[in-house]
């Protein structure tokens, strides 16, 4: 569990003193190991070296010797270290990371990637899960002591550290670059920055045991949940003469968060309510099915609900045949094979690419023929989920 370390007055003098391990050893701005030479790339706000007491001519093979930063001040900020000509192609889906991270003061930071072209031109990455840290709270002499007993036996490592994968496929254009080109050219990129993004004051310290870019897919092992913590996160679109209103209550399964969407249609004429949210980027082409639980009332002559997934290019993908409704809680499992474009929608290349949606919609559409026109959705665990799933026959 995350830990407050004690305060350290001037964290750079602290990092400096991280250094004085019993083993011998050099501090550097540069270093090789995980298959690259790195340097650290100098930035206002945070410092950063390499400790390195391994032998002298250690082949880049090797683990990357551990990382040391530290960071002052709530700004944001980059730790960047550069590795000169990355092995990229139009076929690069991801980078995968190996490490291990130690923190003493500070958040988890998050993983990214920066591009350079040889025309100026820079390309950016997030990954939006932070890494995965090993908190110390009582001394730094826990880290130099937790570093030094790694070096000592390299088996111990394999069961500490964590992997990061960063998916290449919604690298956008950095504000500062300097080329107005808008899709990046893989044969003209000649220098990457692999970093870590800070927001707090940090202390801690990485050793990269492998760092590479793959072209192979990425294969998950367990579901992906798609949080919502309130209802901010929901947008509505409607026609006008719907009447909406969208809560996110405690009235779930076993009283768990939902998204509930109240409306009320006019009667005799087509309309539309889709309530709809975000998706972080994430590797969508590698799941196989879009599940979530629900129950919903619907006007009569509304078969089913409206489930949407949107592609960054505007294509609206719609599950084929329609989750019905449902006077009592269940789950149903979409696979995304199922899912047709709209009647409505245009899409360049006429095919569902998983790998672009940005938005998922879960609502209704059509005539409400008779009644009230009332009606209610609710929806809560939301996921998308790997192959080997239950699919709803």
């Amino acid at each position: 569990m995350k830990t407050s370390a004690r305060r350290l007055g001037l964290a750079v003098g602290a990092v400096a003193s991280l250094i004085a391990i019993t083993t011998t050893g050099c501090s550097s701005p540069e270093s090789k190991g995980a298959g690259h030479h790195w340097r650290v790339v100098p930035q206002d706000g945070v410092s950063a070296f390499f400790f390195d007491s391994r032998p002298e001519g250690k082949d880049t093979s090797a683990p990357l010797p551990m990382l040391f930063f530290s960071k002052k001040g709530s700004d944001r900020r980059l730790v960047p270290l550069e590795i000169e000509r990355p092995e990229l192609s139009a076929d690069t889906r991801a980078i995968e990371l190996e490490y291990e991270l130690f923190m003493m003061e500070g958040r988890e930071p998050k993983l990214a990637l920066l591009l350079f072209d040889k025309q100026g031109g820079a390309w950016l990455e997030i990954r939006q899960q932070p890494l995965l840290a090993h908190y110390y709270k009582e001394r730094e002499e826990d880290v130099k002591a937790e570093w030094a007993r790694r070096q000592a036996h390299p088996d111990s490592r394999d069961m500490m550290s964590s992997k990061a994968r960063l998916p290449l496929n919604s690298l956008r254009r950095a504000a500062f670059s300097g080329s107005e080109t808008t899709e990046i050219d893989w044969s003209q990129v000649d220098r990457a920055w692999i970093g870590m993004i800070l927001d707090d004051p940090a202390l801690g310290g990485i050793s990269i045991e492998s760092a590479k870019f793959t072209t192979e897919p990425f294969r998950p092992t367990k579901p992906m949940p798609v949080v919502f913590e309130s209802k901010d996160v929901w947008a509505v679109g409607k026609d006008p003469s719907v009447q909406a209103e969208l809560t996110t209550p405690n009235e779930g399964p076993s009283g768990k968060q939902c998204m509930r969407f109240d409306f009320t249609f006019p009667i005799g004429r087509h309309m539309y309510a889709l309530p709809m949210m975000p998706l972080s980027e994430a590797e969508y082409d590698g799941y196989a099915a879009l599940r979530f639980t629900y129950k919903a009332t619907l006007p009569a002559g509304i078969d089913g609900l409206l489930v949407t997934l949107f592609e960054q290019d505007g294509g609206q993908y719609v599950a084929k045949p329609p989750p019905p409704a449902s006077q009592e809680w269940r789950t149903v499992t979409i696979p995304l094979k199922d899912f047709k474009l709209g009647e409505w929608s245009r899409d360049g290349n006429a095919r569902f690419d998983p790998g672009t949606i940005n938005r998922l919609s879960i609502g209704l559409h059509g005539s409400a023929r008779s009644g009230s026109g009332k009606g209610a959705i609710l929806v809560t665990d939301i996921e998308f989920v790997p192959q080997d799933v239950e699919v709803d026959s």
